[in-house]
């Protein structure tokens, strides 16, 4: 069990919510038991769950690497008000500028990550597939983003580039 906040996992997972530390590690943070728990459902890429006791028989045997933490170090690295006690480290998809395959959406200059979550979480309910983010919006995989879109980010084609580029 991890009980320091200054191991360094911990450090690196608290450094995650800075967009700057996500491209560079190529990772994103999932919070929440359904959300990680959809995530496994999907076989999305993991690195690692990190989670309390509480939902240690949870997640045991999902076959991704799990760690264990107390209550106090988990509260250190969770943007939640009231933390579930799970989250994962999940990697990137490397999603590349393609063209769109059908109807898709541009989003420029959204600047609130939970709008960007929940355009995305409309877009893919409304059968959108490729969402293009020009580098002027927040990030889709800021923690807010991704729990907005409600694995919304996991079944689209979402890019990110310059207006010029899209």
């Amino acid at each position: 069990m991890i009980s320091s906040k200054q191991n360094t996992l911990i450090k690196e997972i608290r450094s995650l919510k800075d967009k700057k530390f996500r491209d560079k590690l190529g990772v994103f943070v999932l919070e929440g038991v359904k959300p990680v728990r959809e995530g496994v459902d999907f076989n999305l890429p993991i690195r690692e769950i990190i989670l309390t006791e509480k939902h240690f028989s949870e997640f045991s045997n999902c076959g991704y690497k799990v760690e264990v933490v107390s209550e106090e170090v988990f509260d250190s690295i969770s943007e939640e008000k009231t933390p579930q006690g799970v989250l994962a480290v999940v990697y990137k998809a490397e999603n590349k500028l393609i063209a769109p395959k059908g109807s898709c959406l541009l989003l420029d200059g959204v600047s609130d990550p939970n709008n960007v979550g929940a355009i995305i979480r409309t877009a893919v309910a409304s059968g959108y597939k490729d969402i293009y983010l020009t580098s002027n919006c927040a990030d889709a995989y800021s923690q807010k983003s991704v729990r907005c879109s409600m694995s919304g980010v996991f079944r689209a084609n979402v890019m990110r580039a310059e207006i010029d580029q899209i």
